[in-house]
């Protein structure tokens, strides 16, 4: 026998009297939130990097030209004028270079680690337009690179003892025809390294430069490629124009 509906069924109880869903944890709703700080704290040190990067920006791969001035020709090996030629021999010699003839000069060509891990292309150049012509060979290569250049020129001077070095950021040329031509014809400061030949005393200065070496001179001559050279090598990785001053020039 079926009974009411009203009688038969439990009766809704009152809304107080009702049992209330309890809050979730507040853990569980930290959840989300310490994961995305974990995240955040894991992404610091590349944004920071980042940031570095772009503050500092990384500098232009460099080239570093260095011009030895001398006379092109078997009759003018080892003599004063060619010691600029000589240098580089030694220099191409450390750094496993062979030359090549390109355009108006012999190049050797190698490649070094710069400052901050950035590589420096290294070029040592013989003009073989004669010495008092030297300017055209070095505009031609500083037409035919791209980016920045350091130029450094090497030459003889017989104002300086035999054995002497120094080192110049710019200035005249000093009665150097071949450094003059390579002012007049780049239209800048050259930095130059210049190599002590020795007074000519009343020998005229033409004549002296295309003299050999003396026999007792050689030792001499030998000890001042070797200091030339380790200089020139540290100029080529940090390109320090003071720094190689201060190597070589007296105190």
């Amino acid at each position: 026998m079926w009974t009411s509906r009203s009688s038969a069924w439990p009766r809704r109880r009152p809304r107080s009297q009702r049992s209330r869903r309890r809050p979730r944890p507040r853990a569980k709703a930290k959840a989300p939130r310490a994961r995305l700080a974990a995240r955040a704290a894991t992404r610091r040190p590349a944004t920071a990097a980042r940031a570095r990067a772009r503050a500092e920006p990384v500098p232009s791969p460099r080239t570093r030209l260095v011009l030895g001035l001398g006379n092109p020709g078997s009759e003018y090996d080892g003599t004063r004028h060619n010691v600029g030629w000589a240098v580089l021999d030694r220099l191409a010699d450390g750094l496993g270079a062979a030359f090549a003839q390109r355009g108006r000069a012999q190049v050797a060509r190698a490649q070094l680690p710069g400052p901050r891990e950035q590589p420096v292309t290294v070029l040592l150049a013989k003009p073989t337009t004669f010495m008092n012509r030297s300017g055209r060979a070095a505009r031609d290569l500083l037409a035919d690179l791209d980016g920045p250049v350091d130029l450094l020129v090497i030459c003889d001077d017989f104002h300086l003892p035999l054995g002497r070095l120094r080192a110049r950021s710019k200035g005249s040329a000093g009665g150097q025809n071949g450094l003059a031509d390579v002012i007049a014809m780049t239209d800048r400061d050259v930095p130059r390294l210049r190599v002590g030949i020795g007074d000519p005393g009343r020998v005229p200065a033409e004549e002296y430069v295309l003299r050999p070496f003396k026999r007792g001179e050689q030792k001499q001559v030998e000890e001042l490629l070797v200091q030339a050279a380790e200089a020139l090598s540290e100029w080529l990785v940090h390109g320090d124009m003071a720094r190689l001053q201060q190597a070589v020039n007296p105190s």
